[in-house]
């Protein structure tokens, strides 16, 4: 179980998804198709009525979701046994009265993180996080040091992040170089005991 402080960065990471983000940094296909693939990609919710109104209820949660917050985002529908891309059209899915499911966006700090590795460094990155059972949309903390990094200057310095499968956790710390030579350290440590190191030099 979660201490009370880290279950607040979690919601705190998942209210500072940017519902433009998609469109204000774009992945390049490699790492786009690696994210596709990704498990947990969606939170699901149920559509019930309230006084005659509309509200979605998170299934992992029982919390209200604000139909605001949704304008924006991919949602996909419960049709028949198979989902169904409903795109952005809310009058649809809210007539449905049903299961939808939202596709989830990162955290910018982690969004930018991610974007800023070079393709061989987040396919290790990634691929190493999977083979513990964490998938990328389980973060749930980030602290992302490259965001101090601007221009060409050298930098190095330390990120991290934390994951929640709902059976463990995960802390990664990516321990970084940029100037020449691009050079990332990842060091997964679970709360299992598992420890393991990965890391790239470019």
């Amino acid at each position: 179980m979660l201490p009370a402080h880290l279950y607040k960065k979690k919601a705190f990471c998942l209210k500072q998804s940017i519902k433009s983000i998609e469109v204000f940094i774009l992945f390049s296909d490699v790492k786009n198709e690696l994210l596709h693939k990704q498990k947990r990609s969606f939170r699901t919710a149920t559509v019930e009525m309230l006084q005659a109104e509309p509200i979605l209820i998170d299934d992992e949660d029982d919390e209200q979701i604000s139909l605001d917050d949704l304008n924006d985002q991919h949602i996909e529908l419960l049709k028949n046994g198979r989902w169904v891309d409903v795109g952005h059209n809310k009058e649809e899915y809210l007539r449905s009265g049903g299961k939808i499911r939202i596709k989830k966006t990162f955290p910018y700090a982690f969004h930018c993180f991610l974007n800023e590795l070079d393709d061989e460094s987040f396919i290790m990155f990634v691929h190493h996080l999977n083979a513990l059972s964490f998938s990328v949309y389980d973060i749930i903390y980030c602290h992302n040091q490259l965001l101090y990094h601007h221009g060409n200057k050298p930098m190095k310095g330390a990120s991290v992040f934390i994951f929640d499968n709902t059976d463990s956790l995960c802390t990664v710390q990516h321990f970084f170089h940029r100037g020449d030579k691009q050079k990332d350290l990842f060091e997964f440590t679970v709360s299992t005991g598992e420890r393991s190191f990965v890391s790239s030099i470019s």
